[in-house]
């Protein structure tokens, strides 16, 4: 792990002193954009949860796909229990269009 990495984490605001954690960003390809772009979306997470979003996918462009179908600023246990379960914005999508074919038969 080399100090630009740990000096890029820090610098955009995670301050991991855990040698354990710093090597589990690292091999997570944790990167410092994606520090900023969750703390950007008013998230404030801490290194455990970053490094479950990145080994199960829930990325900061997944986060926006999301937002797109109405789910913005879940929580991030939420987030990667979804990701986790194997929901997508395309799945959200298709559960929103049965919502509404059954709504518009009960009516």
């Amino acid at each position: 792990m080399s100090p630009e990495f740990i000096s890029g984490i820090r610098s955009a605001g995670l301050n991991v002193l855990d040698s354990d954690k710093l090597i589990a960003s690292a091999f997570t390809a944790l990167t410092p954009e994606m520090v900023r772009s969750l703390k950007q979306a008013g998230y404030d997470p801490d290194p455990d949860k970053l490094i479950a979003m990145r080994i199960h996918g829930a990325t900061p462009e997944w986060l926006e796909q999301l937002k797109k179908q109405g789910y913005e600023h879940l929580d991030l246990d939420k987030l990667i229990a979804f990701r986790i379960h194997g929901v997508s914005p395309d799945f959200i999508g298709q559960l929103q269009k049965l919502v509404t074919l059954i709504r518009s038969r009960i009516n």
